[in-house]
């Protein structure tokens, strides 16, 4: 459970990233919303895998 602290750290990063989102257009907005809910899953892939790791290994 070594990847929790970098979720609390990343609060001005995640501030960035939503003003980023409100400046692009509606029309942009569509490709980003999908493109963004890709990455989240792809991310939610990788925390899953390695606390499934840790169980293995016993950390």
């Amino acid at each position: 459970m070594k990847f929790f602290p970098l979720f609390a750290s990343n609060n001005s990063s995640n501030i960035l990233l939503i003003q980023i989102i409100t400046k692009i257009s509606k029309k942009q907005h569509k490709y980003l919303h999908r493109y963004l809910i890709y990455l989240i899953k792809i991310f939610l892939v990788e925390i899953f895998k390695s606390i499934i790791f840790s169980q293995i290994v016993g950390g």
